[in-house]
């Protein structure tokens, strides 16, 4: 691991940059103690980028085509969990 001097709050977007860049992760330290790191995503964990009829056409796929007389479930409440947001 290398030590680099930045000022963060200055530098920080720029550091995230590097980071995604070279794939290498970076620990934050402040009077040598480390306190965060900053690691690189896999291109496995980063949101895939589909428009929006790609999702569209997935979601046909798993739930079949939307109908005209679609409804919604029945909703069920729950008496015992259930609270008044409104009431003090």
């Amino acid at each position: 691991m290398k030590a680099i001097d930045i000022d963060i709050e200055r530098d920080f977007a720029a550091l995230c940059q590097s980071v995604a860049n070279t794939g290498q992760a970076v620990v934050i330290t402040r009077d040598l103690q480390p306190l965060v790191s900053i690691v690189p995503l896999s291109r496995s964990e980063a949101p895939a980028e589909c428009s929006i009829w790609e999702l569209r056409r997935q979601f046909d796929q798993s739930c079949g085509p939307l109908r005209e007389d679609f409804a919604p479930p029945p909703r069920h409440l729950d008496e015992a969990h259930w609270a008044d947001p409104f009431k003090d």
